[in-house]
């Protein structure tokens, strides 16, 4: 146990226990075998208060790692509709007895007949995934057009192969995998940059690259953490 004394010009004696010492404050005078007394009297007591934050730590700890283990997402799980994500957030899927799939404090609830089977999970997710696809890239589209007013002349949300379809320069058509909604927000935005990007250039070459830059800067990591979340294309 190391000790470590701080003279004041109080009378009193105080001691102080810190997660890595004792500190003890004394009057100048005191001698430092007083001192020392001082401290093995109240050995019992200082030995209680390292004891709590050694307690406190390691519930501290406990509780981090269970924040974590919590937030760890499974892709095994994804496939078997225990977990999915939405926006990019993690959230566990769990039964109900209502008729409906809806979202609730981190947790989707599936309707207990379909969350008893894998199929009946993920027929259940998909059409929920849709339905605040739809609504929502929608939205989020007819946003970026307005911002860059570019916007679009027709706008469909459905099941691709890939994140999008690449439409013809000037024919203004967006059409997004609704699953894009699954992403986290930047990468959505990189999604609905790159489909009006083509409103200009319809390859991938320098000059799209140009026009993306343009409505995103520095994007070349956004578009390789975008290949982390193919296998969602998959679910």
């Amino acid at each position: 146990m190391r000790v470590v004394v701080e003279r004041t010009n109080k009378r009193l004696v105080q001691i102080k226990v810190q997660k890595d010492c004792v500190v003890v404050f004394a009057p100048w005078y005191m001698h430092i075998e007083k001192v020392r007394q001082t401290v093995s009297e109240n050995l019992a007591w200082i030995k209680q208060k390292q004891q709590e934050f050694v307690a406190q730590r390691d519930a501290k700890i406990d509780s981090e790692s269970e924040d974590k283990s919590q937030n760890v997402l499974s892709i095994s799980k994804v496939f078997q509709g225990m977990q999915v994500l939405v926006g990019g957030e993690i959230f566990d899927v769990k039964p109900t007895l209502e008729n409906k799939t809806f979202c609730k404090d981190n947790v989707v609830f599936v309707n207990k007949d379909a969350f008893d089977s894998k199929d009946g999970r993920l027929k259940a997710l998909k059409s929920y995934l849709k339905r605040i696809g739809a609504n929502y890239l929608s939205t989020e589209i007819s946003a970026f057009g307005s911002k860059y007013s570019l916007c679009p002349k027709k706008i469909e949300i459905k099941q691709l192969v890939t994140w999008l379809r690449c439409c013809e320069p000037n024919n203004r058509f967006v059409c997004l995998d609704f699953r894009v909604v699954q992403l986290p927000m930047d990468l959505q935005q990189y999604v609905i940059a790159h489909a009006f990007s083509h409103f200009f250039r319809l390859g991938h070459g320098a000059d799209f690259a140009s026009v993306m830059e343009n409505f995103i800067p520095h994007n070349k990591d956004i578009q390789q953490r975008l290949a982390d979340y193919d296998f969602l294309l998959s679910v």
